[in-house]
């Protein structure tokens, strides 16, 4: 039984105060207990990536070569002396603006794992999720995308595919070990 199962089966198990409650107020509780599970879950992925990502970076480049990527986050820049770039190879998560923490891939990573039930988490599953997430992340990513990662999933090198692959990958492994 996958992490996600058991919590799900131990908060379905969980009575509201003297039992009286009404079963939806209880459905209410038991989803916002498995909409936490997720974004631990989500964040887990998440971070994970980044540093994939990093050590990937410093394996293929100088280990001191910046990868400076242009930040909106307004935040993020004001205590970080106006900078409006990020060096995204040598920042870990915690100090990462807000628009290089990419969440939403995880997101989806995530949900379909969770939501694959019974079905065989393998390389199809795998590919068709990574997909979605090369989709997704075209349409928030695409207008500073390079020409190869303009291409559909399926006529990507193996080395763009990877970095899809790697999000799904990642939440197999959570749903695995249970999102210590």
């Amino acid at each position: 039984m996958s992490f996600f199962d058991k919590m799900k089966q131990a908060t379905e198990k969980i009575v509201i105060g003297d039992g009286s409650h009404k079963v939806a107020e209880s459905k209410k509780y038991i989803k916002s207990i498995e909409t936490h599970n997720e974004a631990l879950a989500v964040e887990k992925v998440a971070r994970a990536h980044h540093k994939d990502s990093m050590e990937t970076w410093k394996r293929e480049h100088h280990p001191s070569d910046p990868k400076m990527r242009p930040t909106t986050d307004a935040a993020w820049s004001a205590t970080h002396g106006g900078a409006g770039e990020v060096d995204i190879a040598h920042t870990e998560w915690d100090d990462l603006p807000s628009d290089w923490k990419d969440t939403t891939s995880a997101q989806i990573a995530v949900r379909e794992v969770m939501n694959a039930g019974g079905a065989e988490l393998d390389n199809a599953f795998t590919d068709r999720v990574a997909e979605m997430i090369h989709v997704a992340w075209l349409e928030r990513k695409g207008g500073t995308a390079t020409a190869e990662q303009r291409e559909a999933y399926q006529q990507l090198s193996q080395i763009e595919k990877e970095k899809d692959r790697l999000f799904v990958e990642l939440a197999i492994e959570v749903q695995k070990e249970g999102a210590k």
